[in-house]
C-alpha cells in the first residue's frame, strides 16, 4: 500500500506493509534514523482526504544489511479511536489480499 511519508524536511511517496495497530514496516532505499518522528498520510476508499498518523522510527536497515528489504520499522504515536479503527482495517485488508491466490 502506497502512502505519503513526511519528515518535516522532505516528503515521498513510500510503500508501506505488514501493518499492525501498533506500527509498519516502510519500504526505501534510504531510511530514517532511529528515533526520528514522522508523519504518515493514509489514504483509504473511505475518505477522499488522507488520515494523519504520527510514528517514530524504532529501526532501520539499508540494502547492506543482508538479505532483507531496505527500510525502517515505525510506531504508531498518539492514535485516537478513528486511527485505531482506520489501522485495524487497513491490517485485515493486507491480511486478505496476501491469502488470495
Amino acid at each position: 500500500m502506497g502512502c505519503w511519508m513526511g519528515d518535516g524536511e522532505e516528503t515521498a511517496c513510500l510503500d508501506i506493509s505488514d501493518i499492525s495497530i501498533t506500527g509498519a514496516f516502510v519500504a526505501t532505499q534510504h531510511p530514517l534514523p532511529e528515533g526520528k518522528t514522522i508523519r504518515l498520510e493514509l489514504y483509504t476508499s473511505h475518505s477522499a482526504r488522507p488520515v494523519g498518523i504520527k510514528a517514530e522510527v524504532v529501526w532501520s536497515r539499508t540494502e547492506d544489511d543482508g538479505d532483507e528489504e531496505a527500510g525502517m520499522g515505525i510506531r504508531f504515536l498518539e492514535l485516537d479511536e478513528e486511527k485505531r479503527r482506520l489501522l485495524l482495517e487497513l491490517a485485515e485488508l493486507e491480511r486478505a489480499r496476501s491469502q488470495s491466490p
